[in-house]
This record gives C-alpha cells, sequence and structure tokens, in this order.
C-alpha cells in the first residue's frame, strides 16, 4: 500500500483526474488501459478499474491493476510482424497498401491536396542469382540493398518490400521532377552494389516504374496496376532504367493484356478453359469419323460467354503463361481423346497447337512421353503444330 495521492499513481494526471472523477460520481470506470506508476517510480501498462467503497462509513476510491506489459509487448510484436516482412525489416505489401489506400483517402475531395508519387521497383535478373549461388545469397542480396537504399530516403518516404525482389516507395509532396529524379537515385544506387558471394560478383540493376498521384478518382488497385505497367515498359525497353505512366494507346494495350493474364490465371485454377475443333460444338452425334480435327483453345467466362484465343493469347505470350497453358490442352486432350469428338474412339488424329515457349521448354518433351503413357493414347494419333518462325529456326537448329 502506497501512501501517496491515488492520482500520482497515473503516469497522465489528465487521465487518472478523469478516471477519479468518474468513479467519485458513481460512474464505471473499469478495465481501462493505464500507465501506472509503481513505488519505484518505473512505469508499467496495466488494466486499471477504479469503484466508489466505504470504508467505517467514509467514502473511498478502491484501484485494482494488473499488470499487462508482457501482453502488451506480445501483442506489439505480433502487429509488428503482420506489417513488415521478416527478412528485411521493411513494411510488406499489406502494410504497403493500408498506407497507399490511408494517402488516397487523405488526398480526396480536398482542393490544393500535394501530389506525391508510387515507384515500383523490380530487381533485373534477380532469378539468376538465386538459381547459381542460392537462395541464401538472394537475401543477403536483398539485405544489402536495403541498407543502401535506405540512405536516398527522405523523411516521410515509406519502402516497402512487396514480394520476391519486388519493392515499392511512396514519396510524399513531390512533383514530377523530384519524384523522377528520386526514381533516378534510386536506379543508381542499386545499380553502385556490387554483391560479392562466395569468389562470385554479381552487377545488380532494377527497373523502375513510376505513377504521380496528382488527380482524384484512382484506385488502388488502378496505381497498382499503372505502376506495374510502367515497370514493365522499362524492362522492355531494356531494363535498369526508370519509366513514368502515360496514358497512351501502347499504355491501354498492356493494361489490357495484364488483365486478360490474370483472368487466364484465374480461368486456369478454376477450370474454365475448353477445347474446341471447328464446328465441333454443332457436329451432329453418329457423324461421319473424322480423319483429323484441330483442337482449339477456348476460355469460358462466369457468365457462360465463350471467349476465343485471340482475345487472351496475346497476354498469355507476353507475360509467360503459355507453357502452363500448353501443359493444360495436352493433358485435357490426352486424357478425354475418346470424348474429342462424337465419332469417338474412331477418330484417327487431333492436331494440338504448341506456342513457341513450350518448344523452348526443356521438360516438354518429356512431359508429352509421360502424359501419353499415362493415358494410353497412341504417338501417331496426335499430331504437333508449331508456329511457322518456331518450326523454321528449329530446322535450322538441326541442320547446323
Amino acid at each position: 500500500m502506497l501512501d501517496v495521492p491515488l492520482v500520482s499513481l497515473f503516469a497522465n494526471p489528465l487521465l487518472g483526474g478523469k478516471a477519479m472523477a468518474e468513479a467519485a460520481a458513481g460512474g464505471s470506470w473499469a478495465s481501462q488501459e493505464a500507465m501506472v506508476v509503481a513505488a519505484d517510480a518505473t512505469t508499467f501498462w496495466a488494466s486499471a478499474s477504479l469503484a466508489r467503497v466505504e470504508v467505517d462509513g467514509a467514502p473511498h476510491l478502491l484501484m485494482v491493476a494488473t499488470d499487462t506489459s508482457e501482453q502488451r509487448e506480445l501483442t506489439e510484436r505480433l502487429r509488428y510482424q503482420a506489417a513488415h516482412d521478416g527478412l528485411t525489416e521493411l513494411c510488406n505489401r499489406r502494410e504497403f497498401e493500408r498506407r497507399l489506400q490511408e494517402a488516397l483517402a487523405a488526398r480526396a475531395g480536398r482542393t490544393g491536396s500535394a501530389p506525391f508519387a508510387l515507384l515500383y521497383i523490380d530487381l533485373d535478373q534477380f532469378k539468376l542469382i538465386n538459381d547459381v549461388s542460392g537462395h541464401m545469397a538472394g537475401d543477403q542480396l536483398l539485405v544489402q540493398l536495403v541498407h543502401a537504399m535506405r540512405a536516398y530516403l527522405r523523411p516521410g518516404d515509406l519502402l516497402a518490400r512487396l514480394g520476391g525482389d519486388e519493392f515499392g516507395l511512396l514519396a510524399f509532396g513531390v512533383d514530377v521532377d523530384q519524384a523522377q529524379a528520386l526514381a533516378e537515385r534510386m536506379r543508381q544506387c542499386i545499380e553502385g552494389v556490387m554483391f560479392v558471394w562466395q569468389a562470385r560478383t554479381y552487377a545488380v540493376s532494377a527497373s523502375i516504374g513510376m505513377v504521380m498521384v496528382d488527380h482524384d478518382g484512382c484506385t488502388l488497385k488502378d496505381l497498382l496496376a499503372w505502376a506495374d505497367s510502367a515497370c514493365y515498359q522499362a524492362k522492355e525497353a531494356g531494363r535498369n532504367r526508370v519509366c513514368r505512366y502515360r496514358e497512351d494507346e501502347d499504355t491501354s494495350r498492356r493494361r489490357g493484356e495484364m488483365e486478360w493474364a490474370n483472368r487466364l490465371r484465374w480461368a486456369l485454377e478454376q477450370d474454365r478453359l475448353l477445347l474446341d475443333y471447328p464446328g465441333g460444338r454443332v457436329a451432329a452425334a453418329g457423324a461421319e469419323p473424322a480423319t483429323n480435327i484441330e483442337l482449339l483453345l477456348r476460355l469460358r467466362e462466369e457468365d457462360g460467354s465463350v471467349v476465343p484465343p485471340g482475345a487472351f493469347v496475346p497476354a498469355a505470350e507476353r507475360y509467360g503463361l503459355m507453357p502452363l497453358v500448353d501443359r493444360w490442352v495436352i493433358r485435357t486432350a490426352l486424357s478425354n481423346f475418346a470424348r474429342l469428338h462424337p465419332c469417338g474412339d474412331a477418330l484417327r488424329t487431333c492436331a494440338i497447337n504448341l506456342s513457341g515457349a513450350s518448344i523452348e521448354d526443356e521438360g516438354l518433351a518429356d512431359f508429352i512421353l509421360d502424359t501419353i503413357a499415362e493415358c494410353g493414347v497412341p504417338a501417331r494419333r496426335i499430331c504437333w503444330r508449331s508456329p511457322r518462325r518456331w518450326r523454321y529456326a528449329t530446322c535450322c537448329g538441326w541442320s547446323g
């Protein structure tokens, strides 16, 4: 028991005075978080309650406090871990998107709001370092790069690891020129890092996409898509450079391809791809056995509508999805060979189109042979077709 005024037990005298006033008036002040002063003048967090009691007929205030410092510290640690990347200690994608959403909300409907910039930073050839020297080397490189980039941040800037070798940077209160200069400094900073691992030296660079947020109406999804598109333009232009997002015909096309790539990934996950052949869906049962059919790919939307390949194949080619799509076609066609045509097992051959990317896939031949063996379809009944330019390149390779 301490022979001191009750209010002095509160580290915040204003909170203590308010609590005592409420309790003295007969109100309820229970299970409140407060910083409490101990007998040795140290402080600790507690769940405190005040109640009015009578002792020998005289009114008193009784305070009960339970030390919650350890629980609070654990909660804070879990909250920090949920918002930060464990390797680099930067904010993670979820926290970055939350802060970006807050910044958009703060601008909404306010005239004269200061613009800010979003930078999307993607390391070039990071996979090569992982493949050659292992993931420990890749992790160490990321730590070194983050240490270097921190030195170029201004007060208030937010740098986050969005995943893998991708970083995001929010730069507040900048115009176009200032944002461009900051992005260029970041690019030069990354380029200046010479990474050494077990007698190997790697040059590092990054492609950076920049989006200026200087008007209302854009959403979180819009900004991230625009930044990703600008970063992709930087990579296509030769890597190791900064590209600013601009709305033009080429940008609109790229954004459309990105959307189709995401829809195609969803279709693969949800098994919404279809195999068809010319006249296939109108062929009558009992039709004459077909000598050959050519399988064509379709995508079924959620509303049941069917999308032709011309709408999504360009996006699949640009974003490296065709090997995955081709393997789906091969497995689906061979495992359902007798159901591809109304003539059933009397179908003689079917043609399957392969993309150039699949032809370059060293594991494709083994995949085809394993699938043929698993499904029991004679290899002579399958005709493989490739784009003309790849047939020419393959022939040149064989003849050389």
